[in-house]
């Protein structure tokens, strides 16, 4: 009994601030576009249009502009494509060969995505507290949860591989416990796959603040809360999950080959230091015809845990070192943390207070 109330309250308490968040109001102007229409809604100002035919990207923004700053996006991302635009009364339809993104006018902001065949792949969750929403520097995307519908993705987060019923923050942290879902790990990708009626979809959210997935967790429907920043996303669809992937490294960019060594035996430990050690490691290697290809030096090698600068009592001669690895045709790296200390002798810091070109 006590669980059930107390589930019982925390879905009541969700659907209680769901109603209480502004949001982004009714389309009050719009203009076409190349592939789509960009305008202003009451609170808000949006932007949908088609990259491909098989990608819709959907931004919406409480700010006077749309953010600028998309370190994750290919230049690929910000390309336009010819996509039909049809004004039918209280909708605007974006159709391309593959999607029928439906922009609804009133009674509020609303967008739902179908296939050709008119079947409805994603929705944004229906009435005036839903859509987009924004509560202080928060903004929040919910989504209806379609019947039988489940989720993957999200990259390195852990828990089951079907992420329904279950919630998320994305929020890169120095954490090594691997055993408990609730923490945030070391990389944040925000992208997942929906799967339901024989359909699939991507959907990469481009937005860098802590971010809480839901899955219908404490909710009958599916919302995306950044802690700042804009909606941002952009929406995948195909007939497999491999095309899905392919259309989403179009967004993100394709790695280059990566080099053989990479995926060869590697080495490491929290941690190896001073310098003697790490050659003590990879002659005992090769004496033991162990196979190694690659020793990674955790922190340690760093002088105050600070990027970018080498404790030079603990490895004197890093250069001299890697070279003498490679003699061996061991390949050596370090780990980079993105924290950045606050002093003013720290190139690192002092280059990041510099203005933008």
């Amino acid at each position: 009994m006590k669980r059930y109330i107390l589930i019982t309250s925390i879905f009541i308490t969700g659907i209680l601030d769901c109603q209480a968040q502004p949001n982004a109001g009714k389309i009050i102007s719009y203009k076409k576009i190349t592939g789509g229409i960009e305008g202003k809604t009451t609170n808000a100002i949006f932007d949908v249009h088609a990259c491909s035919d098989n990608i819709i990207r959907v931004r919406v923004s409480k700010n006077k502009n749309f953010n600028t700053v998309n370190y994750a996006l290919d230049s690929n991302a910000f390309s336009s494509f010819n996509a039909t635009v049809a004004d039918k009364g209280n909708t605007v339809e974006i159709t391309t060969s593959s999607i029928i993104a439906i922009v609804e006018k009133s009674p509020v902001f609303r967008i739902s995505f179908k296939n050709k065949n008119g079947e409805t792949i994603n929705e944004d969750e229906s009435g005036e507290a839903f859509g987009t929403s924004f509560t202080g520097s928060k903004v929040s995307s919910y989504k209806k949860l379609q019947e039988g519908e489940r989720f993957a993705g999200l990259g390195e987060v852990l828990g089951n591989l079907d992420k329904r019923g279950s919630g998320y923050t994305l929020n890169n942290t120095d954490t090594y416990k691997y055993g408990d879902p609730r923490l945030s790990m070391y990389i944040s990708i925000p992208f997942i796959i929906g799967i339901h009626h024989q359909q699939v979809y991507g959907l990469f959210y481009n937005n860098t603040y802590k971010t809480i997935f839901n899955f219908g967790l404490s909710t009958p429907f599916t919302f995306i809360s950044a802690d700042g920043g804009d909606a941002d996303y952009f929406f995948i669809y195909d007939n497999s999950i491999s095309k899905i992937l392919e259309h989403y490294s179009t967004i993100t960019g394709k790695m280059p080959l990566p080099p053989a060594w990479s995926m060869g035996y590697h080495q490491s430990r929290c941690s190896y230091f001073p310098q003697e050690k790490v050659e003590w490691i990879a002659e005992t290697f090769r004496k033991k015809q162990i196979p190694i290809d690659g020793i990674v030096l955790d922190a340690d090698y760093q002088l105050n845990y600070q990027p970018f600068r080498t404790n030079k009592e603990r490895f004197p001669d890093m250069p001299g070192l890697s070279a003498n690895l490679a003699k061996k045709n061991i390949e050596l790296t370090a780990s980079v943390y993105p924290g950045v200390k606050i002093d003013s002798t720290y190139d690192s810091y002092t280059d990041g207070l510099k203005p933008m070109p």
